[in-house]
């Protein structure tokens, strides 16, 4: 077995890259790693977040990352080039989490605050903010009794048959 020192720093969130042989990840003082897995060998994103980076998800399509952190910020990365290549509309309070939709054209966040956000990629902005206290929220919270009975055409997410 082969040790790697990684990061004197807390990892958040790990990720694998398109490749198959770098995994991606957070650290608590804000930057982003990227591990080689052949050789161990690390590279930093160009650019690093104020705060924890804490949310990671992979854009295999177009070899992107986008990011989260602690102030509410979601950035997008070109991963071949290191660099950051956009910033999406902030959020109140701080991002924990990310995910891509099937096809990468929307990024879901959520937060300390209960949010989530649910961002349209190729227009790098806001699609729709779901509340914690919205009755958005509370039909998503009593899925758990919905049949869910097919995609939407336009968003990729599943749709309530009920």
């Amino acid at each position: 077995m082969k040790e790697i020192q990684i990061a004197e720093n807390v990892v958040e969130t790990v990720r694998w890259l398109p490749d198959g042989a770098t995994i991606a990840a957070t650290l608590r003082d804000g930057r982003i790693a990227l591990w080689s897995v052949q050789d161990g060998g690390v590279a930093y994103l160009k650019g690093e977040h104020k705060e924890s980076a804490v949310g990671l998800a992979v854009d295999a399509r177009r070899n992107h990352l986008l990011s989260t952190d602690a102030l509410g910020e979601t950035w997008l990365w070109d991963i071949a080039s290191l660099q950051k290549i956009g910033a999406l509309p902030a959020a109140k309070t701080g991002r924990g989490t990310v995910a891509l939709s099937h096809d990468a054209r929307y990024a879901a966040t959520a937060g300390n605050d209960g949010d989530v956000i649910v961002y349209d990629l190729n227009g790098q902005r806001i699609y729709q903010v779901f509340q914690r206290d919205s009755r958005q929220m509370e039909n998503a919270v009593s899925a758990r009794t919905t049949r869910w009975s097919r995609r939407s055409a336009r968003t990729g997410f599943w749709i309530s048959g009920r």
